[in-house]
């Protein structure tokens, strides 16, 4: 009878996703674990900036900013094994940047970093949180590309074009090069010291289910793209 082949490749991407499920499953568990204690810590953190002096505030500081990058692991993670359901509405760009601003400012990074927002005053319709979300990944990705150069300043700028099927959304930096583009979006791997691997994999998923992409431009931006098609 007529022999089947099945290519390596079939197999490798078969025990990816396997592997991809299985990793799933368990990261959402511990993000459902995570969650309570990280709330009740929030709350202690927030507690304990009002009780204590100006000397320490600082460092109160620094575990609320902490606390917030967990806190977003743990909501992305909870997105990314879901699979993220989108609720699209209309937004203002203005609104989108100003979360972005917030964001920025909770954010650690040790260098001079110079943000320029060239955002018009326009509507895209999509879901604001999702979008919201992709940009500081595609945000803090670019300051730490800042942080990992030799320069002590860096230069981010984001802006936004379209053309009649999408709008498109770039963020474009002063750092470090990308080392690796294929291993950018493996979710689970990272080139970074910080964070995880989860945030361009389940960006990728926002773009897609927005009917976009995310595109890396020579020579160093990242480009969101979102469909215009309701």
């Amino acid at each position: 009878g007529a022999k089947t082949i099945v290519s390596a490749t079939d197999i490798t991407e078969q025990k990816r996703t396997q592997r991809l499920a299985s990793m799933g499953q368990m990261a959402a568990h511990l993000a459902h674990e995570i969650r309570n204690p990280v709330g009740s810590v929030a709350i202690l953190a927030s507690t304990l900036h009002s009780m204590v002096g100006e000397n320490i505030r600082p460092v109160v500081d620094e575990i609320k900013k902490s606390i917030w990058r967990v806190e977003r692991i743990i909501k992305a993670t909870l997105l990314f094994t879901k699979g993220a359901p989108i609720k699209k509405s209309p937004f203002e760009l203005n609104t989108l940047e100003d979360e972005l601003r917030s964001s920025i400012g909770k954010y650690s990074y040790s260098k001079d970093v110079e943000f320029r927002f060239f955002l018009p005053n326009a509507t895209i319709n999509g879901d604001l949180e999702l979008i919201s979300m992709v940009m500081q990944n595609l945000l803090f990705n670019a300051i730490d590309a800042i942080e990992d150069a030799r320069e002590d300043n860096g230069l981010i700028c984001v802006t936004m074009s379209e053309n009649e099927n999408f709008y498109f959304l770039r963020v474009e930096d002063s750092g470090a090069p990308i080392a690796d583009k294929a291993m950018l979006f493996d979710p689970f791997k990272t080139t970074k010291t910080k964070g995880n691997g989860l945030g361009l994999a389940l960006s990728l998923q926002i773009a897609a289910a927005h009917g976009g992409k995310i595109t890396i431009e020579e020579p160093k931006a990242f480009v969101l793209s979102v469909s215009k098609a309701i």
